[in-house]
């Protein structure tokens, strides 16, 4: 009952699912570790967030979409969640929602400096992982 319980409200664990190759390179790129990081799928989150999104970042957690599961494997998306999860680190977990969410009022998801900086970091990321494979 408990588990049915924590996957309903935190989504399947798809930690396991991770190349552990892709996240060292990340790792390595950012110069920090995600040893703490966990990958879910689904849960309670993406049904009581209002934007459509493929993964949402809460603290250390990067939730998948139902569906959008697949991302965990495109190098893009899994830097692009990793630079949020610095994000957090950086502003902590009250002040980052709050920055987040006015910068998303004021400028929409496409032109929020969160979004774009951590895109960026993920292009970034992609160029530098190309030239060292």
């Amino acid at each position: 009952m408990f588990e049915f319980v924590k996957r309903y409200l935190l989504g399947k664990d798809i930690t396991p699912e991770l190349s552990l190759k892709k996240l060292s390179q990340v790792e390595e790129f950012y110069e920090a570790k995600f040893n703490n990081v966990r990958f879910r799928l689904g849960g309670l989150l993406p049904k009581i967030i209002p934007w459509n999104y493929a993964a949402i970042v809460f603290r250390y957690t990067i939730n998948y979409r139902v569906g959008w599961g697949w991302l965990l494997n495109d190098d893009l998306t899994l830097a692009e969640e990793l630079w949020h999860v610095m994000q957090w680190r950086r502003y902590g977990s009250i002040k980052l929602p709050i920055k987040y969410i006015i910068e998303l009022r004021k400028n929409t998801y496409a032109g929020n400096c969160y979004e774009i900086e951590a895109k960026q970091m993920a292009r970034d990321f992609l160029i530098w992982s190309k030239r060292n494979d």
